[in-house]
């Protein structure tokens, strides 16, 4: 760099301009050169280990889903095999219609492109899963940049979003729905904890996705309440910065938006018989802390229930602490403490919403909930860049780098034993289907590892997907 300096010192800039131009230019050039050098010097430790940390994650996740993945619909994906196969025409009847408690709009949609772009091949959904996490997770990185630079401590945002304690949400296409609501909600984190006045733009999209998010099923509609409440937040920032009244009630009717969308999900809503909700108030607030503590990962179920809840607790009240710390202290910032309040409460209404529903019968540490409740802890995380002192600031994140990091050996292990398993139940039958064996026959085998309906149900279908050649079932007899 210093020889580069010496050239740019000694080039003829007076060459084709006149002398001032030409010393302008060169003092400009020698400008750039000296701050390069110092962000680059400066920067390169924690650049190489954030961004090697989210490198690796990403082709951790990619080779686990090249791994274990299989070319077969399983379970609930048998379901959504008659609009592949052009058996069931793509009506917004179907598109709004329950699947258990959810309304699955964007995740039926983004299954269906996704099978039709790959040619219905079974595999693509859990890789557009691993690419859209990998982005998510490059997401924040990249917010955590802007805001102050890069710190070694970011390596803690791929670490939580890219663990493989998530693995049906890996390795299953049908998890499209977990995780396009998972992905608009880091969406959104990254653009609450934005530094700065608030723009139109990013309000914008902050109340769009909040209106989208009841159509991304159950778990977005147990995200939206809060953000609804920042969208009208939003709107008031925006009257009252002088941006204008129109924009102000544009970003107001995307809340009133998803209001009303969240009250439509309830129409003709019908509670499967086969989740009854959680009448203890103990059992949900438990529940509540191990969804929201998944969100390191499934292998966070050894932490439980001690150290889990003391670690969980320390976390949490720390991180409210500092929020009220700095909506007291810094007034300018809390508009962006709101925001981000509303987010941690979005996180906290999912996780009420889930445990009253699912606690009396399923773990809250089940690995389909991990990428779910990811998002509670980067908002935690971005919490402590809040803080004005750097020591404070540094233990918050250190804290959560640590715990996620210290997991992630238990998650792979947990990850990996979950994902034999979905394989150990998808291997017999793809044999079978290679071998040739016959429909009625495979069922009768594999039924009870395929599918959750009734058996001549899974017949009809595997004889739709027969008829269109997928999954290899194109030359099966009956």
């Amino acid at each position: 760099m210093g020889g580069l300096r010496a050239a740019v010192g000694r080039a003829p800039w007076g060459t084709s301009v006149n002398g001032k131009h030409a010393y302008s230019c060169r003092l400009a050039v020698m400008s750039f050169l000296r701050n390069y050098s110092r962000i680059s010097i400066a920067s390169a430790g924690p650049f190489l280990f954030a961004w090697g940390a989210w490198l690796l994650t990403a082709v951790c996740v990619l080779r686990f889903v090249g791994t274990h993945a299989i070319n077969l619909p399983h379970y609930d994906e048998w379901e959504v095999v008659p609009a592949i196969t052009g058996n069931q025409p793509i009506t917004l009847k179907w598109l709004w219609s329950q699947h258990n408690e959810h309304r699955i709009v964007i995740g039926r949609l983004l299954y269906i492109a996704i099978a039709r772009l790959s040619g219905s091949d079974f595999r693509a959904g859990m890789f557009f899963n691993a690419f859209t996490l990998i982005a998510a997770a490059g997401l924040l990185l990249e917010r955590a940049r802007r805001l102050r630079g890069v710190n070694y401590t970011d390596a803690f945002l791929p670490l939580v979003i890219l663990n493989l304690g998530q693995a049906q949400n890996l390795i299953w296409s049908f998890q499209i729905c977990f995780v396009s609501a998972a992905a608009m909600a880091i969406l959104v984190l990254s653009l609450v904890v934005a530094r700065g006045v608030l723009t139109f733009p990013r309000a914008l999209a902050i109340a769009s996705c909040t209106a989208a998010l009841p159509l991304a099923a159950g778990p977005g509609l147990g995200l939206t309440p809060p953000l609804v409440v920042c969208s009208f937040v939003m709107a008031w920032e925006l009257r009252n910065a002088s941006k204008g009244r129109l924009k102000a009630a544009a970003v107001a009717l995307l809340g009133i938006l998803a209001v009303l969308v969240s009250v439509l999900y309830f129409v003709d809503y019908q509670r499967p018989a086969k989740h009854p909700p959680s009448r203890v108030l103990s059992l949900v607030c438990d529940a509540m802390v191990q969804f929201l503590l998944s969100g390191f990962g499934s292998g966070a179920h050894a932490l439980w229930p001690s150290p889990g809840k003391w670690i969980f607790w320390a976390l949490t009240l720390s991180t409210l602490g500092a929020l009220i710390f700095v909506f007291a202290r810094i007034p300018s910032e809390r508009y962006r403490v709101v925001r981000v309040a509303l987010f941690l409460a979005a996180l906290g209404s999912l996780a009420l919403g889930i445990s009253w529903a699912r606690s009396s019968f399923v773990s809250l540490f089940e690995s389909r909930y991990v990428t779910l409740a990811a998002p509670y802890w980067c908002a935690c995380y971005f919490v402590w860049e809040l803080v004005g002192d750097k020591a404070v600031r540094q233990f918050g994140q250190v804290s959560l780098l640590v715990l996620a990091a210290s997991l992630t050996l238990t998650n792979s292990e947990q990850g990996t034993a979950e994902a034999l398993q979905f394989r150990s139940a998808r291997e017999p039958v793809a044999a079978d289907i290679k071998a040739g064996v016959g429909i009625a026959e495979i069922v009768k085998r594999h039924y009870g590892s395929m599918y959750y309906g009734g058996a001549d149900v899974l017949i009809e279908r595997m004889k739709m997907l027969r008829a269109k050649k997928l999954a290899g079932c194109g030359g099966l007899p009956d």
